[in-house]
């Protein structure tokens, strides 16, 4: 915790408390200050004070740890002073100490010393009664207790300590004893010095611009709440590029999404000019599949969309990939259900007159790849001949020879889809001579 940060929290609270304690304790008659008040303490010796007697020792000590008197916090060396104690019979020659906290007393001929609250004060507040006795020459006594309330200020940390734009950003409040901590049932909200907020102990934060910034964090509880900030630079720096194609028609065009089929995601175009990208983070907007977030060091993914049914399509997919020096970079693509027919037919090279059978549930989805049974669907023909058909099962016959586009367009509540396909239709094959060559015998003529 740097000092500067203390005093800016403590120093409104502390700027009108005396640099010097008031001695007024144990019977003891205080220095009289001309115009009737009192000199409150400031007394270097017993003779500054002409016509004023004291019996013995006076025994006064300040202390602090923020360069404020009076000011003391949890973890941190907490300064005692005791040069403002003084005897009549001459020179102090003993200190003995009581923190207040359990601690074994110290003893020093040193007016100062200093002690480190690490385990807390036990009395309301986080307080202690610091004891203090002092000796002088001639072994009379004097002793002074004064209350000490240990402050608890909160403290973060921040990885990388030089971000650059697009690098991941983690701040951490302090797990230390004498801070803010979630152990010590402390809640934590940040500003994050974008416009942007957070809560809790540890947050990450992305910076998509270079510049300073100042982050703050406020620990509170029910008893109360304290900030401190920290101000640094993100510095701009080339970061990967995202990118990727979706597909789960292997035989139509791309980019193709089907639903139930699963659809194949491919990332190997995103790169960086700072080295490999070493991390894919996808989010596939699913938000009813398991599945729906991903993260592979693998350039691929696959994920199979069940729930268009529920009106959840179209789908946002973004993909934030991580490059080895620790930057990010992201992208999002709207992905909506596509429809692509298929079908067949029988014959394949089908004579005029012939009956020909095209069928629009050529796969095992009723004609639209991926699509469940359950999907209303609807089937309509163009037989290329000026006349047209309708169902997922139709047969024509062709009357002419010649070359014919087939047309199937198949509509669902996705919208409409189109397939076409060429039948090429023959004349019919001359009859095969008859056998003993007799001028025939009946039979219907072989085709072959």
């Amino acid at each position: 915790m740097h000092r500067r940060t203390l005093i800016v929290l403590l120093g409104i609270l502390l700027l009108a408390m005396p640099i010097a304690p008031n001695i007024l304790h144990g019977g003891t008659v205080p220095c009289p200050q001309q115009g009737g008040g009192l000199l409150n303490a400031v007394i270097p010796t017993v003779s500054a004070c002409p016509g004023v007697v004291t019996n013995g020792p006076l025994a006064a000590f300040t202390y602090d740890s923020c360069m404020v008197h009076g000011c003391a916090v949890l973890g941190f060396p907490v300064s005692f002073n005791a040069t403002w104690s003084v005897s009549t019979n001459g020179a102090i020659v003993l200190y003995t100490w009581n923190f207040g906290d359990g601690s074994p007393q110290v003893q020093t001929t040193n007016p100062t010393t200093a002690y480190n609250y690490m385990s807390g004060c036990p009395g309301a507040s986080n307080s202690c009664n610091v004891t203090l006795t002092v000796k002088d020459f001639a072994g009379m006594t004097d002793t002074i207790v004064q209350k000490l309330t240990l402050l608890i200020v909160p403290q973060f940390t921040f990885q990388p300590m030089s971000p650059r734009v697009g690098q991941l950003v983690t701040f951490q409040s302090s797990t230390v004893q004498g801070y803010c901590t979630a152990a010590n049932n402390f809640s934590f909200s940040w500003s994050l010095g974008d416009d942007t907020t957070a809560s809790g102990a540890v947050v990450s934060h992305v910076y998509n611009k270079a510049g300073f910034y100042r982050v703050v964090t406020t620990c509170y509880n029910s008893s109360g709440s304290s900030q401190v900030s920290e101000t640094f630079h993100a510095a701009s720096s080339p970061g990967p590029l995202a990118a990727f194609t979706y597909d789960s028609c292997e035989d139509l065009p791309t980019p193709c999404m089907v639903p139930g089929f699963p659809a194949n995601f491919n990332a190997s175009f995103s790169s960086s000019p700072n080295g490999p990208i070493v991390l894919y983070m996808w989010n596939f907007g699913d938000p009813s599949s398991s599945s729906n977030q991903f993260n592979s060091t693998n350039p691929s993914a696959a994920h199979e969309y069940l729930s268009y049914q529920n009106g959840s399509a179209p789908w946002n997919v973004t993909l934030t990939v991580e490059d080895s020096s620790g930057l990010f970079a992201t992208i999002s693509q709207m992905v909506s259900p596509e429809v692509y027919p298929k079908f067949t037919f029988q014959p394949l090279s089908p004579s005029s007159g012939d009956t020909v059978i095209f069928n629009g549930s050529a796969t095992s989805f009723s004609g639209l790849i991926g699509s469940p049974s359950n999907t209303t669907k609807g089937y309509s023909w163009n037989f290329g001949d000026g006349t047209s058909g309708s169902g997922a099962l139709v047969s024509h016959v062709f009357s002419a020879t010649g070359l014919y586009r087939i047309v199937l367009t198949v509509s669902t509540a996705y919208g409409l889809g189109e397939a076409s396909k060429t039948v090429s239709v023959g004349a019919d094959p001359p009859a095969a001579p008859s056998v003993g060559g007799g001028g025939g015998d009946g039979r219907p003529p072989f085709r072959v």
